[in-house]
């Protein structure tokens, strides 16, 4: 019988740059992404988290919980 499988949902912080977008996931150190548009950057951060994942996995090394929450905070123009 096939091992259950479970889900993992990270945060990610998508930031505009002057080449484009840089996506990067605060939970997994080092996990980071660019590209020239935003949806080039959630493909290619999610393809990232995915490697970054089985690579732990690979070493035996736990997978960090998912622990980071994005809020906003609103000033003053």
């Amino acid at each position: 019988m096939a091992a259950a499988s479970t889900t993992l949902r990270f945060a990610v912080v998508i930031v505009k740059t002057d080449a484009g977008y840089a996506a990067a996931v605060p939970d997994l150190l080092g996990c980071a992404a660019r590209a020239e548009t935003i949806g080039l950057a959630q493909h290619a951060i999610r393809q990232a988290v995915e490697r970054h994942v089985a690579r732990l996995r690979e070493q035996g090394l736990p997978l960090p919980s998912p622990s980071s929450q994005i809020a906003y905070v609103e000033v003053a123009a």
